[in-house]
């Protein structure tokens, strides 16, 4: 099962800005996070962007992979 897509999304009042990221398989499923960086919602949403090429296509059982993956990207 590979990660097909994810979108964004930012809820919430201009004090507390809560950044959703919906994830949807190839097959179908979706599954949900959510982060709150107080001050830095722009920041959050510039490192999804930056690293979708990394994420779509991930073979969403190895977490270890693709963490690792991410964190070596800098």
């Amino acid at each position: 099962m590979k990660i097909k897509n994810y979108q964004t999304y930012v809820i919430g009042t201009p004090w507390r800005n809560l950044t959703l990221l919906v994830i949807e398989t190839d097959s179908g499923i979706r599954g949900i996070g959510e982060s709150r960086v107080v001050g830095k919602t722009h920041t959050v949403l510039e490192y999804l962007k930056d690293i979708r090429r990394h994420i779509i296509g991930a073979e969403v059982t190895d977490i270890e992979h693709l963490y690792r993956k991410l964190t070596l990207l800098d």
